[in-house]
Order: structure tokens, then sequence, then C-alpha cells
């Protein structure tokens, strides 16, 4: 096909659309599209069509979106205003973000310079407002005399009383002590012996097994036996009555075998 001149196509028929701009002439041209011997107008309904070189299968993800930040430069301090909350997510961020703040509100009733100032002033204007020394009765507590020394009640020392459904508390005070020696060895394999007889003096005791077999005592007084209420000591184990709890029974030991030592003391 040839493509026509405006010399060619001319006809007195027509009109040529032309736009007047600086004194110069420029033609009024229509868009269209399509292959040769068809031309479509581009309208709303018929856009021009575009292709992107490499092509675009779908809108791009967040993932996608995230994974090319975009550099924002600014001139200057610009104003930033965020009004609500923003939750900081997303792989991007890091673990802590740093936060600076001129000035944060304080919470109701909160100490301020303002605040301290009023108090110390107050505490200051305390001693104006006594009208003289305090006065501490130390010989009666809420009207009544403090008792003093033994006896009945007499002004001087406060007494305390212990309530009818408690018992006085005991102490137990370390004294020096002569401590008997009640060491030995099993006389009969399998048979306990008492190695200490009740006494309602005792103070303490203490009892090791310096064998090399297990030997088991008992401290209430009945025979010791392998178990049972007996406490087992394995070989160079100790034991020592607590000073809270001393039993004045009998003490006995029991060993599987004959000739096996002991040391134990008593005071």
């Amino acid at each position: 096909m040839a493509y026509g001149t405006l010399a060619a196509i001319a006809d007195a028929t027509k009109s040529f659309a032309i736009d007047l701009i600086s004194g110069s002439i420029f033609s009024r041209v229509k868009m269209t599209f399509g292959l040769e011997g068809v031309a479509t107008d581009v309208s709303a309904t018929n856009p021009l069509p575009v292709s992107i070189v490499g092509g675009v299968a779908s809108g791009l993800t967040d993932a996608q979106l995230r994974a090319a930040p975009v550099v924002i430069t600014f001139t200057g301090a610009p104003a930033v205003s965020v009004s609500g909350a923003v939750a900081v997510t997303g792989a991007f961020f890091q673990a802590t973000q740093p936060v600076s703040a001129v000035a944060l509100p304080l919470p109701a009733g909160a100490a301020t310079a303002a605040a301290q100032t009023t108090g110390n002033t107050s505490l200051a204007s305390i001693d104006g407002k006594l009208t003289g020394p305090l006065t501490v009765n130390l010989t009666q507590v809420a009207g009544a005399a403090i008792a003093a020394g033994a006896g009945n009640v007499t002004a001087g020392t406060q007494r305390v009383v212990i309530a009818s459904d408690q018992a006085p508390m005991t102490t137990v005070l370390s004294v020096a002590a002569v401590k008997t020696d009640r060491s030995g060895a099993v006389a009969t394999g399998g048979t306990a012996q008492q190695i200490m007889a009740a006494n309602p003096a005792r103070k303490g005791w203490q009892l090791q097994n310096t064998s090399d077999t297990d030997l088991w005592f008992n401290a209430l007084g009945a025979a010791a036996v392998a178990g049972g209420s007996s406490f087992k000591l394995p070989p160079n184990g100790f034991y020592e009555a607590p000073p809270h709890g001393i039993s004045t029974a009998a003490v006995s030991v029991l060993g599987a075998t004959a000739g096996k030592t002991f040391a134990a003391r008593e005071w």
C-alpha cells in the first residue's frame, strides 16, 4: 500500500485540522494503532497496548517489596507525625528499636521538683505547729504502769506474759562436760549389744564406725536390728546426737561380724 501525501489526498470537501501555536501551524493528529491497513482510534474502551520488556507474571508480593528497600533522603529535619499505635513487625526490623524522646508524660502523683518543694516546705513548718517538746512516758504503756524487777507490777520495767496456751521456750546452753569413752568391738556377729546404759543426765553422745563393714545402732532403748527403727552407719560413718533432741535411753549396736570396731563417747 502506498502512503499518500497531503497534495495527493487533497479534497475540497474535506478540512484539515491545525493548531496555531506562537505563530506556527501544527497539524492536529489523532493517535491510532493496529496492523497495516487497520487504524483503531485510541480511547477509554480501546487503550493503547503497552508491552513491558521481560513481562510481569503478577503483582509484586509483600516479601518482594520488602526485599528491595526504598531509600528516602530528607533535606533538613522533616517533621514526622504518627497517630495511634504503630506495630513494629517484620523480618527487616531489628530486635531492639532505639527510641528518643525529649519529654514523656508522668503518671498521676509522680514526684516532681515542684512537689518536692511543697513537701520540704511542709516539713519545715512542723516545728512551728508543735506547742512544746514531745514527751515520752517510759513508765507506762497505754496508761498502765510498767512492771519493774520481779514480783507485782511497779513503775520501771515492762513485763512479758506468756499466754495460757503456750509453754516457755527451753534454752540449751553448751557447757563443758567430761566425755566417757564407750568404744569397743562387736562381740558376737548378728547379735545386738548395749554400749551405753540409760542415763537421765546424758547431755550428748557420739558414735563412729571404724570398721570396714556396716554397723547398725538404736538409741531408743531397744536392741539394734539391721533395718527397722535402727540407723545404719557405713564404714567410717559418724553420728552425733543433736543437742535439742538427745535420747537418754540405752544405746545398742549390731554388727554382722565379730571383732568389727567402733568408737563412742558419752557425756
